[in-house]
């Protein structure tokens, strides 16, 4: 019987997984589709961006990309006066092979007006200047790479409008560290108190994803230190992985300003680098019973990704950059190995399961984030900075928090089946010793009778006594010898699956019970017992000879047990009222405890050292012959057994 508790609690679990995720989901959608009122600024090509009639008090304002920008210069207030020429930085050929330059924006506003400003800095060290002040900084511009200090950092400051509403920003960068960089990305400006409401309404669902997942990323670290299972380790590995690959919550939340940017750039590598080396591994996990990948492509592949991370840590930054291609090149090949295992092992077993089929679904929708971002990593900042694939990733664990379940409930019913079959086995080899010890029990008997027949007479014939009483029993030797050998057959029957029913056929009551007499008063008289015939009906009963004969046996040989010196009585009486012979087999013995009385016609049970097996026999007989067998009675003068026969 499958542990119904035991599957309800794992499905209430899986359903409480299930229900905290898509809460999250829902949460980050919902979250996430406020619209906050975003004004797109026109390019101003070069003149003076008008902003004058904007309503900053409930708007938001994304400057242009394309500023005035003058490359290898650092310029400044009336330096521009003598600049020469500019051009705009994004429709320059090979612009982000400059080291260092300048880009500048000239806008009117409502003149003596507190604004702010939001957004990254520039790739990959950044001053800004607002109206020739320093207004922010991140890292150290510099015309040399010597005394220039790399840095990112998401930057909110004030700027203040003049007199007569002008406001001229300035931004110095340099990057000597990046084969991209330089291009100045998304920039806000309002009133500081919109800024504020608006980095609010930014960081929230970027909170609520990436800290779901690293919540989730503790969640089944516990669960597989716990289980020890290491789909759940490579599960909590993912979570992290994808978490810290949002730089909006790496750069804006976790990491201190003033950071190493070498250290940090290249640990940001490495966690782009290694989601599909945990994604792959997963799934390797997942399916370790079904051996989806063998283990000499799995080390080829763990070894090249291990030596990539470590090259990372080793080579300048300018060529770390192209280690994230590279292993997502090195990945393709073992991920198209282990889908040409997965899809060989379904055609062979022609079975594709529910699990399978979500994973796949799991499967399709990372690679979708991991295709998108590869397509638009360099093209659109927002998929730089932050990426599809931690949402991705969240949408698998739902997946994989009901696939496990699944498989939960899969292996909980195989381990049941296999509980199932293990008592089966258990009860057939219960049943075979009981079989034997019942076959050694009616084996033993006609043995018995043979063996004192044969030493009676060897006495005889070594006293030279020759009788016609000689002859019957040397008769009865024969019979039993008969009977013993179509035991032997049955039993070979048996062992072979072949199953033969118990023929009936009409008995004469008088005939049976002298041939019972014939047979067991040789064993009797070991002990001194007389068998007498008493009262015996003229009777024909519809029966198997050898089955009844075996009754009188057993009842017989177990009074002969507890009797000694004694006198042992068969008779037969006819029962008008229900048509039936009954056959009384009374003895003077001792009799049969008290205590013992209940559990006569027990298998196994014995209070005397025997097999316990006699009565057990002969109430399974009686049962063949819709019969009935009883204990009539029981004191220190003796016992009297009776069992009931269908008359022809």
């Amino acid at each position: 019987m499958i542990d119904e508790k035991n599957i309800y609690f794992r499905l209430t679990s899986a359903v409480a997984a299930f229900v905290v995720i898509a809460v999250f989901v829902t949460a980050w959608l919902l979250i996430a589709s406020r619209e906050f009122p975003v004004l797109e600024a026109d390019d101003p090509h070069g003149e003076t961006l008008d902003l004058s009639d904007v309503d900053f008090d409930n708007t938001l304002v994304n400057l242009p990309n394309d500023w005035q920008w003058y490359p290898e210069k650092f310029l400044l207030n009336s330096d521009f006066d003598d600049a020469g020429e500019w051009s705009y930085f994004a429709e320059t050929p090979d612009s982000e092979k400059v080291k260092f330059g300048t880009h500048r924006l000239e806008l009117q506003l409502q003149p003596d007006k507190i604004y702010s400003i939001c957004g990254y800095s520039i790739d990959y060290s950044t001053r800004i200047y607002a109206n020739g002040v320093a207004a922010a900084q991140s890292g150290v511009p510099s015309e040399t790479s010597e005394t220039a200090v790399p840095r990112i950092n998401y930057l909110e400051f004030p700027v203040v409008s003049d007199s007569e509403g002008k406001l001229e920003l300035v931004i110095h960068y340099s990057n000597y560290w990046h084969r991209d960089g330089g291009g100045i990305g998304s920039l806000y400006l309002s009133f500081p108190e919109n800024i504020r409401r608006f980095n609010r309404y930014s960081d929230l669902p970027v909170m609520l994803l990436c800290g779901g997942l690293l919540m989730f990323c503790v969640y089944y670290a516990l669960l597989g230190a716990l289980r020890r299972k290491n789909e759940n380790i490579m599960l909590a590995f993912c979570c992290i992985i994808f978490a810290l690959r949002n730089q909006n919550f790496y750069v804006k939340m976790l990491i201190p300003p003033e950071y190493n940017w070498f250290v940090h750039y290249r640990l940001t590598v490495v966690y782009i680098a290694l989601m599909p080396f945990a994604v792959l591994m997963l799934i390797c996990a997942m399916y370790a019973r079904e051996r989806l990948a063998e283990r000499l492509p799995t080390a080829v592949f763990c070894t090249v990704t291990a030596l990539l991370v470590a090259v990372t840590f080793l080579l300048p930054t300018t060529v770390t950059s192209y280690l994230g291609d590279i292993t997502a090149y090195c990945a393709a090949p073992f991920a198209l190995y282990a889908l040409y295992s997965a899809v060989n092992k379904c055609v062979k077993s022609k079975h594709i399961g529910r699990v399978d089929i979500l994973t796949i679904v799991g499967i399709t929708i990372l690679g979708i984030g991991f295709a998108f971002e590869m397509r638009f990593n360099r093209s659109l900042p927002a998929v730089t900075r932050a990426g599809v694939t931690p949402m991705c990733m969240l949408a698998f664990i739902m997946i994989m928090a009901i696939v496990q379940s699944v498989r939960s409930m899969e292996d909980e019913r195989a381990l049941e089946i296999s509980r199932q079959r293990e008592k089966m086995l258990e009860q057939i080899n219960a049943a075979n010793s009981d079989f034997f010890r019942k076959i050694t029990h009616e084996l033993k008997t006609p043995l018995t009778v043979i063996s004192g027949y044969a030493q009676l007479n060897a006495r005889r014939v070594m006293r030279g006594i020759d009788s016609q009483k000689t002859l019957e029993e040397l008769d009865t030797v024969r019979s039993e010898a008969e009977r013993l050998a179509e035991m032997v057959t049955k039993l070979a029957e048996y062992s072979y699956g072949k199953k033969s029913e118990a023929s009936m056929t009409e008995l004469s009551v008088p005939e049976l019970c002298e041939e019972a007499a014939g047979i067991l008063s040789p064993i009797c008289a070991k002990r001194g017992n007389r068998l007498l015939l008493g009262s015996i009906c003229d009777k024909t009963v519809c029966g198997n000879r050898e089955l009844l004969l075996q009754v009188f046996i057993n009842l017989v040989v177990n009074a002969n047990r507890h009797t000694e010196c004694g006198v042992i009585k068969i008779s037969a009486e006819f029962q008008k009222m229900s048509g039936e012979t009954e056959f009384i087999v009374a003895d003077d013995g001792n009799g049969i405890p008290d205590e013992v009385r209940a559990h006569i016609f027990e298998k196994g049970y014995s209070a005397d050292g025997s097999s316990g097996l006699g009565l057990t026999i002969c109430e399974d007989i009686m049962k063949t012959h819709g019969g009935s067998i009883r204990l009539v009675s029981t004191s220190a003068d003796g016992t009297v057994f009776a069992f009931r026969v269908p008359c022809r």
